[in-house]
C-alpha cells in the first residue's frame, strides 16, 4: 500500500511542478525506509535481507554467484508477474497514463518485487508480499487486459492466443523433463547403486541441459515466445512500414503471457484433481508417521492432564542417533499434533537458518540425554520444568530401560510413553 501511494503522490507533485515533487520524495522514502526498517526489526530477525532467497525457494536460481542471483532473481518475477502484464497496457496507454490509479497499481507492484527481490525468510514468507501486491495489480491488470483485446483485431487475437498455448505447452515439456532428470538424480543419491547412478546418467543425457541444475530455465519459457511475437510484428510494421496492431506491443504481450499461464495453471489444476490417492507409507520408512507412533500419542492425549508438559527425544524429520544433529529444515511436530499437549521442546531445528536462543538447545540436549542415558540430574530438570512424560522415539535411541526416573507406561513397537517419577 506504501508503495503504491508513493508512487503515485510522486508523480501527481512531478506534474505540479515546483518544489512539491522532491519535497514528495523526501517524505515518501522517509516512511518507506522506517516501514522497512520496522518490518525486519519487528520479525525477530526471521526476515533478512537475503537477495535471491526467494529464487532459491522457488527452484529458479542457477548458483549463488551474482549474474546467478540476477538470472534466478528475474525468473522468480517473471513467475509471479505473468497476470500482471494487463497493467503494462495501461501504464503504455496515453490516456491512462494521467490517473492516479494505474501509478497506484504500478507502484505496489514494484514495492512487493523489490521486497520479493532482497529478503529472505526460512518459512518463505517474503512471498506474501507480491502476492498482496497482486491482489491489488489484479483488478487494475484485468481492465487493461480488456482494453487491449477490445482493441486488437482478429488476426493479432489468433495470434496472440496461440502463441500463448505453444508457450504453455513448451514451459509443462520442460518442467516435466526438469522433474523426471530430478527425481532420477534423487533416486540415484538415495540407493548410491551402480545400476541408479547409471540410470539417472541416461536420463541426464536424455533430457539435455535441464537434467540437473538447469530448472531455472523453466519459467523463461512461459515468456520467450510472447516476446518473439511482439518483436515479430515489430518487426513486420517497420518493414511494412505499417504502425502496429491496435493494442500495441504491451496488449499482444499481455494476452500471450496471461494465455500462456493459464494454460500452465489448467493442467497442474487439472493434475492435481486427477491425482491418486496417497498410498500408504512403508512399514520401514522412516520418515512415516507409522500406526505406533499414533496410538502412543493418542493413549498420552486420554491418559495426560491437559496441562502436562511432554518431553520427546525427536526432533528431526528422520530419526536421529545420540550425537547426531538435525541435517536442513525439519519438520517434526507429531508429539504436539497428536497429543495435544505442550512440549518441552519439539521442532527445534525447523529453522536452522536462523539463529535461536541458548535455552532451546540446553533442551534439545536434556531430553536426548536423558532418553540416551538417564541420570538424576537431567530427570531433575525436567520434573522442575514442568515435565510429566516423555515420549521416547525407539529408532532415535539404543537405549530400552530408564528406570528408576521414567516408568512405562505404553509401549508400541516405535514409541514408548515414560511417566516422569520425582527424583
Amino acid at each position: 500500500l506504501l508503495g503504491g501511494v508513493a508512487l503515485a503522490t510522486i508523480v501527481s507533485a512531478a506534474r505540479s511542478g515546483g518544489r512539491r515533487a522532491p519535497a514528495a520524495c523526501a517524505v515518501v522514502f522517509a516512511a518507506a525506509g522506517a516501514a522497512f526498517v520496522v518490518l525486519i526489526l519487528g520479525s525477530s530477525g526471521n526476515l533478512t535481507v537475503q537477495a535471491g532467497a526467494t529464487a532459491e525457494l522457488l527452484d529458479v536460481l542457477p548458483d549463488r554467484s551474482v549474474p546467478g542471483v540476477v538470472v534466478g532473481t528475474l525468473g522468480a518475477v517473471l513467475v509471479l508477474a505473468t497476470s500482471w502484464t494487463g497493467l503494462a497496457v495501461l501504464a503504455a496507454r496515453r490516456g491512462t497514463r494521467a490517473r492516479p490509479e494505474v501509478w497506484f497499481g504500478l507502484g505496489a507492484a514494484l514495492t512487493g518485487i523489490v521486497l520479493l527481490s532482497g529478503l529472505g525468510h526460512p518459512g518463505g514468507s517474503q512471498l506474501y508480499f507480491p502476492i498482496s501486491a497482486g491482489e491489488l495489480v489484479l483488478v487494475l491488470s484485468a481492465w487493461g487486459l480488456a482494453e487491449a483485446w477490445r482493441g486488437m483485431p482478429r488476426t493479432a487475437r489468433l495470434a496472440a492466443v496461440g502463441t500463448g498455448v505453444a508457450a504453455g505447452v513448451v514451459s509443462l515439456v520442460l518442467g516435466i523433463s526438469a522433474g523426471e532428470a530430478a527425481r532420477a538424480a534423487a533416486r540415484a543419491q538415495a540407493t548410491d547403486s551402480v545400476s541408479s547412478l547409471t540410470t539417472a546418467a541416461a536420463g541426464h543425457h536424455r533430457h539435455g541441459i535441464l537434467a540437473e541444475g538447469f530448472t531455472w530455465l523453466v519459467p523463461y519459457a512461459v515468456w520467450a515466445l510472447p516476446l518473439v511475437l511482439v518483436l515479430g510484428a515489430a518487426v513486420r510494421a517497420r518493414v511494412r512500414r505499417e504502425p502496429m496492431p491496435r493494442g500495441g506491443p504491451a496488449g499482444l504481450l499481455a494476452c500471450s503471457v496471461v494465455t500462456a499461464s493459464l494454460v500452465v495453471g489448467v493442467v497442474g489444476l487439472v493434475g492435481t484433481v486427477r491425482a491418486h490417492r496417497p498410498r500408504p507409507p512403508q512399514a520401514d520408512s522412516g520418515l512415516a508417521w507409522s500406526a505406533g507412533q499414533r496410538t502412543a500419542l493418542l493413549w498420552l492425549r486420554q491418559h495426560s492432564a491437559i496441562d502436562d508438559v511432554v518431553a520427546s527425544n525427536r526432533q528431526c524429520s528422520a530419526p536421529e542417533h545420540p550425537g547426531d544433529g538435525c541435517e536442513g529444515p525439519q519438520r517434526w511436530f507429531l508429539t504436539a499434533a497428536l497429543s495435544g499437549r505442550r512440549m518441552y521442546v519439539e521442532g527445534a531445528d525447523y529453522a536452522v537458518a536462523q539463529p535461536h536462543p541458548a535455552w532451546v538447545d540446553r533442551r534439545v540436549t536434556v531430553s536426548r540425554r536423558f532418553v540416551d542415558e538417564p541420570t538424576e540430574a537431567d530427570a531433575r530438570i525436567l520434573w522442575n520444568a514442568g515435565v510429566r512424560w516423555v515420549v521416547v522415539d525407539l529408532a532415535s535411541t539404543w537405549t530400552r530401560a530408564w528406570a528408576p526416573y521414567g516408568e512405562r507406561v505404553f509401549t508400541s513397537p516405535t514409541t514408548v510413553v515414560l511417566r516422569l517419577e520425582r527424583p
